[in-house]
């Protein structure tokens, strides 16, 4: 029996998600009538204050990528669309094609190329790991990793740091890279030579915006912003728990955490994100109370991914799109021999 590669990524995603669970909670003592007693005991100003660090978040997400994309400027509400779409199916699918389905919709909307597109939503994602990684390695000094996490994190540190310069490297001297690829295509056939060269030109400008001088006070500034209000977001339903912990340094390492654990692709961040959260509450802060620390971690859970779940299906129809179609758009490649360009998505 064939097993392609999207199906392996869907299980495989399943069955992380499910150890993950398991080594979050498995031999905890927690009693379910108190987890249900510590939501009650909530502080709902808090909770509802979370919705301005929540959305500015997503606010300097889609600025930076304008900047990204400049020359071209497109609309911030097509790009806005596209970033609550992408979430809607990230979150809800394990294969997570929220990104090709988010270049898809900005190509057909503004005429940009879709390959370029994805590759300022890879530059989106290193810089996002870059930025983590320095927020962490200013909050280390106050919340000292357990050695099973410290391990995975500077290794993930190194390889960011390294994809990250030839990044910069590939975007300062795209003539050099073009011609290389030009060298190396000549092996290939006409069609399929030029067809890869006509990728591998995009790409390349879509890491242009890492060069400019003029640009990278921008994408710096948006970068943090976006990180920042992301983590007042945890700081707010920290404080809304009464948690017994420094609620800014717990707000920081959990942030930064739990985001690099999504980085594997699983239904809804099920699985990593609370395995990552319970063992920093317990074993970094020290908590005992696994009853009050599996409320937290449900409740923010459900901040993080439940608003843009509902706000991306509202997008999706008010753009008059459907499930199947966009589900069909991930799958299909991103440049076509006849068109890239501005079709509408009808």
């Amino acid at each position: 029996m064939k097993v392609n590669l999207k199906t392996l990524v869907i299980w495989g995603g399943i069955l992380f998600s499910i150890l993950c669970l398991y080594l979050a909670f498995a031999g905890q003592k927690i009693d379910w009538a108190l987890v249900w007693a510590s939501m009650g005991n909530i502080d709902w100003l808090w909770i509802i204050l979370t919705l301005v660090p929540f959305w500015l978040t997503i606010a300097g997400k889609v600025f930076r990528h304008q900047v990204l994309l400049y020359p071209d400027k497109p609309p911030l509400g097509k790009l806005s669309n596209g970033l609550l779409i992408s979430y809607l199916f990230n979150t809800a699918l394990p294969a997570r094609p929220g990104e090709v389905i988010r270049a898809y919709y900005i190509g057909e909307m503004t005429g940009i190329s879709k390959v370029r597109i994805l590759s300022t939503i890879f530059v989106e994602k290193v810089l996002d790991i870059l930025t983590l990684v320095i927020i962490l390695a200013l909050v280390l000094p106050f919340a000292g990793l357990p050695a099973e996490l410290l391990g995975p994190v500077l290794a993930l540190t190194s390889i960011i740091v390294a994809l990250f310069i030839v990044m910069v490297v590939l975007a300062a001297k795209p003539l050099l890279a073009q011609r290389l690829t030009a060298a190396l295509v000549k092996r290939l056939p006409a069609k399929l030579g030029n067809t890869v060269l006509g990728v591998v030109t995009q790409i390349i400008n879509g890491l242009t915006p890492l060069a400019n001088l003029r640009l990278a006070p921008a994408l710096v500034f948006w970068s943090f912003f976006t990180w920042v209000m992301n983590i007042g977001t945890t700081y707010t339903v920290i404080v809304a728990f009464h948690l017994p912990v420094p609620a800014v340094t717990a707000s920081v390492l959990l942030t930064v955490l739990f985001n690099l654990g999504l980085s594997v692709p699983t239904p809804g961040g099920v699985g990593p994100f609370e395995f990552i959260v319970t063992k920093v509450m317990t074993v970094v802060f020290g908590m005992t109370n696994m009853s009050l620390v599996t409320a937290f971690t449900v409740v923010l859970h459900i901040i993080g991914f439940g608003p843009l779940v509902v706000v991306g299906f509202i997008v999706m129809l008010r753009e008059g799109l459907s499930w199947g179609k966009l589900t069909a758009a991930s799958s299909e490649p991103p440049i076509k021999p006849t068109q890239e360009g501005a079709h509408g998505l009808g």
